[in-house]
């Protein structure tokens, strides 16, 4: 599968966290900003990793942010 069709599988969700977690900021940063758990947050992250066959979450989140340009 393309990146560019693993990128469309993320949700809105997902993106949010994966761009905030390019900000360097902490499960429980994103959960405060986004009215979630930071259980959610991690779920997210967990998710969106194995939809882009990430390694890890900065690494998904590095893809989706040059992907964003």
């Amino acid at each position: 599968m393309e990146k560019g069709d693993r990128l469309a599988r993320l949700t809105e969700r997902e993106r949010e966290c994966l761009r905030q977690w390019l900000q360097h900021k902490s499960a429980k940063e994103i959960a405060i900003d986004l009215g979630i758990s930071h259980h959610a947050v991690e779920k997210r992250l967990k998710m969106a990793r194995m939809k882009l066959d990430a390694a890890s979450s900065l690494q998904a989140a590095r893809m989706l942010g040059a992907a964003e340009g």
